[in-house]
């Protein structure tokens, strides 16, 4: 079965012809993590912007990156008791460019401590509500209270500065938030991801805000951090393969709750430094697509060799895999993003509408129910790279969202739209959306890509059982 999904993967673009120089150089950015050159790392850790992060297929803005903190606080207990949501930051279904299914997951089954240090300045509340900490990653989930109106686009934080056991942190940070939940109060989270500087089990963290929208002020906290996540099981195969100019090492995959995460490193030529970066496609024993959805990374220069360092956060199997083929491969470029496609017929499975996509494949929409609550949209990616053809993208043609991220479309944002996964093996999905009448044309949004370039000789096949 998984050699017929590797040759499936593959056969498309073996009898073309990939000019390689075309190719983006895809630097994956998305919550959770972004692919940083280490040199310029060092030199801007201490000072986090804002990034929420919208991904739609490929396209992502970074909008805002924040940290919390604080020390226990009556007045911020009573606005908590006020506020619109109160529960698991980590659970929260407010936003999906908050929620992260590992930290959901782990948080249902008990792995968050709760922390509820709190800090208030110049009208300004914050609280780390809890965290989760794995080993690898420690995950914040934190509150933020303005007395004065507060917008997501008016309250980033500034001149921040982390400590581990009294040791400057010189590592990855990532993050997104705060998501408003009313005009005074929003919610977000905040990743310590290290790359080099490995973080022992039990810690003191410190976090020193210094501003906050533009207002100077002193935010301080000093939380005491142990590991929370239990049950991970983790495999160090290191194994290698080479097609001579590039060599890729898989060095460790960790299965822990909600997510699966994968180590490894390419090295190349130093003057191979500036062409594009790899991607892998993950692919178990039993034919299930692994979707990465974010991670961190590092690209520098060590003598004559250029080593590319990437930890990926990939979907958890829903079957414990005997093994794991990776497909590493050269992304294709999407030269048209935001391209409309009007419905012109109610599609069915023998006469589907067909939403193409460039030379990657189509979105091919098998059915429309329009329920009184919801409308449903059943569909599959026609095409051997699922992970990068976007999910569906549908029009707002109500203009009842006000969100544009494209000159002249205005789309459902995804928080708005849940897509499931049916059948993996034939890429089926269903997408709920809002309730769409039936004098209401559906209008789909899609992009154009072009082929990714699979390097079959840097396969690999990871025992995993």
């Amino acid at each position: 079965m998984i050699e017929k999904q590797i040759q499936n993967a593959r056969r498309p673009y073996e009898s073309m012809n990939t000019d390689v120089n075309h190719l983006m150089e895809r630097v994956q950015q998305r919550v959770g993590g972004k692919d940083v050159k280490s040199n310029d790392h060092r030199n801007h850790l201490r000072r986090v912007f804002r990034g929420l992060s919208l991904t739609f297929a490929g396209t992502v803005m970074i909008l805002a990156v924040i940290i919390v903190s604080g020390f226990v606080s009556p007045a911020m207990a009573s606005v908590l008791k006020e506020l619109p949501y109160f529960g698991s930051i980590f659970q929260n279904d407010v936003s999906t460019y908050v929620k992260d299914i590992g930290l959901n997951k782990a948080s249902e089954q008990g792995m968050s401590a709760q922390i509820g240090q709190s800090a208030s300045d110049k009208g300004i509340t914050l609280e780390i509500q809890e965290l989760i900490y794995d080993g690898d990653r420690l995950s914040i989930g934190y509150l933020q209270h303005s007395e004065n109106h507060f917008t997501v686009f008016e309250s980033p934080m500034d001149d921040i500065e982390f400590t581990i056991d009294d040791k400057p942190y010189n590592d990855s940070i990532s993050g997104n938030g705060p998501q408003p939940l009313d005009s005074r109060n929003g919610i977000g989270l905040i990743h310590l991801e290290p790359l080099k500087q490995k973080l022992p089990d039990e810690f003191v963290l410190t976090i020193e805000v210094g501003t906050v929208g533009g207002i100077k002020g002193n935010w301080d906290f000093s939380i005491p951090v142990k590991k929370t996540v239990t049950g991970i099981k983790t495999v160090t195969p290191m194994i290698s393969s080479s097609n001579g100019e590039t060599s890729m090492l898989l060095k460790q995959i960790s299965f822990k709750p909600g997510v699966m995460n994968m180590e490894y490193e390419f090295r190349r030529a130093a003057s191979k430094a500036g062409d594009p970066m790899y991607d892998v496609i993950a692919i178990t024993d039993t034919g299930e697509v692994l979707k990465q959805f974010g991670g961190k990374g590092n690209g520098y220069v060590e003598g004559d060799t250029h080593i590319q360092y990437w930890s990926g956060h990939f979907d958890e199997p829903k079957v414990m895999p005997k093994s794991i083929t990776l497909l590493p491969h050269l992304a294709g470029e999407i030269p048209v993003y935001g391209k409309r496609v009007p419905m012109k017929y109610e599609p069915s499975t023998d006469h589907p509408f067909i939403i193409p996509q460039g030379e990657l494949g189509s979105l091919l929409v098998t059915k429309v129910e329009r329920l009184e609550e919801v409308t449903l949209i059943h569909y599959r990616k026609e095409g051997n790279d699922p992970l990068q053809q976007t999910e569906l993208i549908v029009e707002d043609t109500e203009s009842k969202y006000h969100f544009t991220p494209w000159e002249g479309i205005t789309i459902i944002p995804q928080e708005e739209i849940k897509t499931k996964l049916v059948d993996a093996k034939t890429k089926s999905y269903i997408a709920e959306l809002p309730a769409q009448t039936l004098d209401q044309s559906l209008i789909f949004i899609t992009h154009e890509y072009k082929q990714p370039l699979f390097l079959k000789e840097l396969e690999l096949v990871i025992p995993i059982q």
